[in-house]
């Protein structure tokens, strides 16, 4: 075959078959931080850190699985009422999954709440003083954060490393580890009951609508969003 003449040269795109392993990295990195950072820093510098890493990773995650997204809003526009009906499904399960949780939490007496949301707690009373701070608080932990868990526990596990791992697989692999960095001590364990339970929940979302990212992002958007928004509104 004749090679193209100098006009008509071929340009290659960049490969970005390994992105997916940058942003793995990038969220290792704020995964670490959430569980060391309280210990280096004061509370605010943590906060700030931790919700810039969420907001960095969650814009890099848009342009990485972007055609993730569109695939996502192809499905949307082509089923809606799967989709609806799949996002339902989801705040369902999840509801299903915090009333066992609180169930065994009570019957086992064990405390009702864990390290995670202590700091959770501590991040509302700051957030509750000023409108900026109560918006800049929801936001991360309404959206960007459940954005960012969606691409790392839905979009890599089912779809990016299909090759790899069966939905089997992928789903029990995706709902312990999920589990297990929500946790801060065995003495937490009935807690994971809780997010198995919401990890479970949303990947029967997401294979429900027939592996849309939208759907899963969508029911995990609205949980934290009303659970963080009714938090800051009362403590203020």
């Amino acid at each position: 075959m004749a090679a193209p003449a100098p006009g008509n040269a071929i340009v290659q795109r960049p490969h970005r078959g390994s992105s997916w392993l940058v942003f793995s990295g990038l969220y290792i990195a704020l995964t670490v931080w959430i569980f060391v950072g309280p210990k280096l820093v004061s509370e605010p510098v943590f906060a700030w850190v931790k919700n810039s890493g969420y907001v960095i990773l969650m814009l890099t995650g848009a342009w990485v699985f972007r055609d993730g997204f569109a695939r996502s809003w192809r499905t949307t526009r082509q089923r809606p009422l799967l989709a609806a009906g799949a996002v339902l499904i989801g705040l369902a399960l999840m509801a299903v999954a915090s009333a066992v949780s609180h169930l065994v939490t009570f019957v086992a007496a064990a405390p009702a709440t864990g390290a995670n949301q202590a700091s959770i707690s501590a991040e509302v009373l700051v957030a509750s003083t000023s409108l900026a701070g109560g918006l800049v608080f929801v936001g991360t932990g309404g959206v960007a954060a459940p954005v960012v868990e969606e691409l790392v526990f839905r979009e890599l596990p089912f779809a990016r490393l299909r090759r790899l791992l069966s939905t089997q697989a992928a789903f029990t692999l995706s709902c312990l580890v999920f589990g297990a960095i929500h946790l801060r001590g065995l003495n937490e364990w009935p807690l994971a009951i809780l997010y198995v339970g919401f990890s479970a929940a949303l990947a029967t979302a997401y294979l429900v609508s027939k592996r849309n990212l939208l759907v899963s992002i969508t029911a995990h958007v609205v949980w934290n969003g009303t659970g963080l928004t009714y938090l800051v509104l009362t403590a203020a």
